[in-house]
């Protein structure tokens, strides 16, 4: 075993290499002058060079800047100085030498720099090899904040060209591609550095200096990754255009975006503009298809710039209605970089099965290990949902509704596969249902997670299927007249009492009949997470010819109910027929405008929606079933 293979991965670090200038080289060319030029070698790193220095034999590189990011202690860097010939097949050969980079400088050590002589290779074709070239060295570990590809506009042509980018706690460093050697530019980022950002076209411009960058992120995922990692490390008054949506919840709140002046410590970790989201949601209650009906899109535009602006949300004169306020709510916690019961949690709650009170701990060991503002807000959004499923026989939102409507909102697979989705919707839905039904007592007085940083405030106890929450003090709650949603006084939103709860006996759930036997989906592909327990597959073959059979069998005795297993592995096989491309959202978005109440449908219902729907995103198809 040789030494490199002996180290283990945590001792790799970085080095950074500044070609300097160089003296006293040989002439090789006619004139009594040379073309140097310098090539560097590293290990498992890829060669690199610098630029070539016309006619000189004491060449200025101007600090060029090599980061070879697979450094291990102990490889060797291989240098060697070139003539650049144009009009001969090679180059001449100017001299070369060998440094051990561990002999020369130390880990964390300042930048250190030194003179190399320039030594012959062996070869009598060469001729005179004289000159030595001066090198800085820095050896540190590879810690960089964030790394990834964005475009840069070019100072001088205005085009965009695509740069592998890190980003370091002193500035951003920018290379032709993931594996390159050779910086193409450096960064600063220091205390005279400005950021200014645009979500809209995912733009982010850095001022250092008297100097500019421009760079765009590709997708709204990769600006708000950017975003989270830079903002850190500048101060508040360095950045502009800091966008609230699309931003981790801890980064909100090291910004300060948090109401400090809550006496419940779990709201305290809460931005304020998510509170009162909440606390309008809770005034209307008994509001029919809540969190399942969309709001109006130019009000909700609106909304949406004022939180990214750090306006105020609910300014005087705004009309907002409820299905405004949790239609933003739900794409807040969307655009979350990660959703808020983390990737990790999708395997294990796939696999949870049947909640009952043998299995309330494992689900109890499984929340407490979120992060801290993430179990902060599935604990009061829990709160809430457990209220607004409580007027059920009014708004017709039942604990399963909800779970369709905000489940997908809260939990999805990292792949974004819509036939994950859509093959694991039913199970998830199960389990989210249940967790609504039992929240209150999931979430007790003694339920912290594992970063006990807050003393949580007394839970309520609740009799029949609602009480108030207790912040503090017990506020009567008398039934509110129906009304607008915001009642203003001058710039600030007075929240109405809690509604009072339905009487005690809960209605009747009328059960849904099984579904007819229909042709069979075919057999979802092979992922990486495991299989939940589903129902037999249908026995015959579902394809673009017996597709407007089973519309016309569903049309003709389309009065027995599908359940949501059935919906999803049909909507999973139309999808897949017609080669219909959708995000996870996409289809929850979809799923949304199924039924006005229950989550029941006929199949003829079915085929209704499916015509709506595919009219409604333009899908179009020809006789064989292709788009």
């Amino acid at each position: 075993w040789s030494r490199r293979q002996m180290l283990q991965p945590q001792q790799q670090q970085t080095l950074e290499v500044q070609v300097v200038r160089g003296r006293g080289l040989a002439s090789k060319d006619t004139n009594g002058l040379s073309d140097p030029y310098v090539i560097l070698a590293l290990g498992k790193n890829k060669k690199c060079r610098t630029k070539t220095c016309w006619e000189t034999l004491e060449p200025d590189w101007k600090n060029a800047l090599f980061v070879f990011r697979k450094y291990v202690p102990g490889d060797v860097l291989g240098v060697e100085c070139w003539d650049r010939e144009l009009f001969k097949a090679t180059d001449d050969f100017e001299g070369k030498f060998c440094v051990d980079v561990q002999a020369v400088v130390h880990e964390g050590a300042p930048l250190c720099e030194k003179w190399f002589l320039l030594q012959p290779r062996g070869k009598e074709s060469d001729g005179p090899i004289t000159g030595e070239l001066l090198l800085r060295f820095r050896v540190g570990t590879s810690a960089f904040i964030c790394q990834g590809w964005m475009q840069k506009k070019h100072k001088k042509k205005r085009s965009w060209r695509k740069r592998y980018f890190l980003l370091s706690a002193t500035g951003l460093t920018h290379y032709m591609d993931a594996d390159a050697t050779s910086v193409c530019g450096n960064i600063e980022v220091d205390d005279s550095t400005t950021l200014q950002l645009e979500k809209e076209t995912f733009t982010i411009t850095v001022h250092h200096a008297d100097r500019c960058w421009i760079m765009k992120a590709d997708t709204q995922a990769e600006f708000g990754k950017w975003t989270s990692s830079l903002a850190p490390i500048l101060k508040p008054h360095q950045v502009t255009g800091l966008p609230f949506f699309g931003v981790a919840l801890s980064d909100l709140a090291q910004r300060g975006k948090c109401r400090q002046d809550e006496a419940d410590p779990v709201r305290r970790l809460l931005p304020s503009y998510v509170l009162e989201m909440m606390d309008i949601i809770r005034k209307d209650l008994r509001e029919p298809g809540i969190f399942r009906l969309s709001g109006s899109k130019r009000t909700i535009t609106e909304m949406y710039n004022r939180m990214n602006n750090g306006d105020a949300l609910f300014p005087p004169g705004c009309n907002a209605s409820v299905h405004d306020v949790t239609t933003l709510f739900k794409q807040f916690l969307r655009e979350l970089p990660e959703p808020l019961l983390t990737y990790k949690l999708y395997n294990p709650f796939l696999e949870f099965g049947e909640l009952n009170e043998q299995k309330m701990p494992t689900l109890r060991s499984l929340l407490r290990g979120l992060p801290l503002h993430n179990f902060a807000l599935y604990r009061e959004l829990l709160l809430l949902v457990h209220d607004v499923q409580s007027f059920s026989d009014v708004n017709k939102m039942t604990a399963s509704n909800l779970s369709i409507v905000i489940g997908p909102n809260i939990l999805w697979d990292q792949s974004d596969d819509v036939a994950n989705t859509l093959t694991h919707l039913p199970v998830l839905s199960t389990l989210h249902t249940a967790i609504i039904s039992k929240a209150q007592l999931i979430f007790t007085s003694d339920f912290l997670p594992e970063q006990q940083r807050f003393v949580p405030a007394a839970l309520p106890l609740r009799t029949g299927s609602l009480t108030m929450i207790t912040r503090g003090t017990t506020r009567p709650a008398p039934v509110p007249p129906r009304s607008s949603l915001l009642h203003k006084t001058g710039s600030q939103s007075c929240v109405r009492p809690l509604p009072s709860p339905p009487p005690a006996s809960p209605s009747p759930i009328t059960p849904v009949p099984p579904p007819r036997a229909s042709p069979p989906s075919p057999v979802p592909p092979a992922h990486a997470s495991p299989q939940p327990p589903v129902r037999p597959a249908r026995t015959s073959t579902f394809t673009a010819s017996n597709a407007n059979q089973l519309f016309d069998h569903y049309d003709a005795d389309g009065n027995g109910y599908i359940d949501l297993q059935e919906f999803c592995s049909l909507f999973k096989d139309l999808l897949t027929l017609f080669h219909i491309e959708l995000s996870h959202f996409d289809v929850c978005e979809m799923m949304n405008t199924v039924s006005e109440g229950e989550m029941k449908l006929t199949r003829r219902q079915f085929c209704v929606w499916w015509e709506q729907t595919r009219a409604q995103h333009e899908f179009d198809f020809n006789a064989e079933g292709q788009p």
